[in-house]
């Protein structure tokens, strides 16, 4: 983790937000999570809120 002095809080926190993030994704990379069976299984569950669809 990087260290600086006299960071402001926030900025603090976005850090080690973007910490655990990337070892809870190298953690479920290491476990090969999610499966391309699990994948292929919510594919049409998971949608973008966004998106448009006809």
């Amino acid at each position: 983790m990087y260290s600086y002095t006299r960071q402001h809080p926030t900025v603090k926190r976005i850090l080690m937000d973007n910490f655990k993030a990337m070892r809870y994704a190298i953690r479920k990379a290491v476990e090969g999570r999610p499966r391309i069976k699990e994948l292929q299984k919510y594919r049409e569950i998971f949608r973008h809120p966004f998106r448009y669809q006809p």
